[in-house]
């Protein structure tokens, strides 16, 4: 149940940040030539999208002028670009930490002989190396 309500949780969170990832990265691509922004890592990065959003002649990008130039040329969808793969990679990350993380809890207590507090960390350090051959091949798809 906790691994679940985590994976709903983390693609819930995706989806109230991921505009301000989507200006955040915007805004970097901005500061770089057009030439080599065009790889944005938000999955749009094509040149006449970050063209369009681009400030004028040396003004440093804004969030509020970046995103009004995102909802000005591609609406409010344009904050949602590539938002698929990364609530999948955050969902798949999250059920697994929480999964793994339980079992861990649960058979460490029960070679220790109960709860404590390095029981809870050993469980949670390695829960975060039980996700990683998972959740590290979605960020490849982010890059």
């Amino acid at each position: 149940a906790d691994a679940a309500a985590s994976s709903i949780g983390g693609v819930l969170t995706v989806a109230v940040t991921y505009p301000i990832e989507i200006v955040k990265n915007r805004i970097a691509s901005a500061t770089t030539e057009l030439g080599s922004a065009g790889a944005a890592s938000d999955g749009a990065g094509a040149a006449e999208t970050v063209a369009a959003e681009k400030p004028p002649d040396n003004e440093h990008a804004s969030a509020l002028t970046v995103a009004k130039g995102i909802l000005s040329s591609r609406g409010v969808l344009g904050f949602y670009d590539g938002v698929t793969v990364s609530a999948l990679e955050n969902a798949v990350e999250k059920f697994l930490y929480f999964y793994a993380y339980s079992m861990l809890r649960r058979s460490l207590q029960a070679l220790r002989g109960g709860p404590s507090m390095l029981v809870d960390l050993t469980a949670g350090c390695l829960a975060e190396l039980a996700h990683l051959p998972f959740s590290v091949p979605f960020e490849t798809l982010l890059v």
